[in-house]
């Protein structure tokens, strides 16, 4: 069985206090699962698990602090229902965690997060390493650039598949196709 060892230091932002401890008898011993402060330092946790009906935090605007202060921190959202699905992904959560939950789950989901963590960190110093070589050649890949196009679309419509795609001039299930694409080329994000 996975084990949580990987997660580190993980704020978990949950007022279901029977939930938070079930969780904290999962990982005792394994990762650290620590209560959140609302004036903590964001910069001291690998991951943050938030309930998406928390009644004095929202989703949202969580996310949004953190991505203003330059935090690419994954934020995993704790949601009761399917309608809660969307908004907490479009809102910028890595991963959901559909409640009721058991402990596999639990660790599949913190597993998916840390490995997308381990691929963003590889992509990024891929970048760089194709950043210089444009810088040496003056000349980018087509590839490249319809990449980045896609990724400022994507980002400009909030992840709106369907919106970026009329924004680039091209159906839905071709740029689905693109994503598809881009997504199994080594070194690809």
């Amino acid at each position: 069985m996975d084990q949580l060892a990987t997660t580190g230091r993980i704020a978990w932002i949950d007022g279901d206090v029977a939930r938070r401890a079930r969780v904290r008898s999962w990982a005792d011993g394994i990762c650290s699962i620590v209560e959140y402060e609302p004036d903590g330092h964001l910069e001291e946790f690998d991951a943050f698990v938030i309930d998406a009906a928390h009644p004095r935090i929202s989703v949202e605007r969580f996310i949004a602090d953190l991505r203003q202060r330059g935090l690419d921190t994954p934020v995993l959202v704790i949601v009761t229902d399917k309608s809660q699905i969307g908004p907490a992904l479009r809102a910028g959560a890595w991963d959901v965690l559909r409640e009721p939950f058991e402990r596999e789950c639990c660790e599949a989901a913190i597993r998916r997060v840390r490995e997308r963590q381990s691929l963003t960190k590889t992509v990024r110093a891929l970048q760089l390493q194709l950043a210089g070589i444009e810088e040496q050649h003056g000349v980018v890949p087509l590839r490249e650039l319809e990449r980045r196009a896609i990724e400022k679309a994507l980002a400009a419509t909030r992840g709106s598949v369907e919106k970026a795609a009329r924004m680039l001039g091209m159906g839905r299930a071709t740029l689905y196709r693109r994503l598809a694409t881009m997504s199994a080329r080594p070194g690809s994000a």
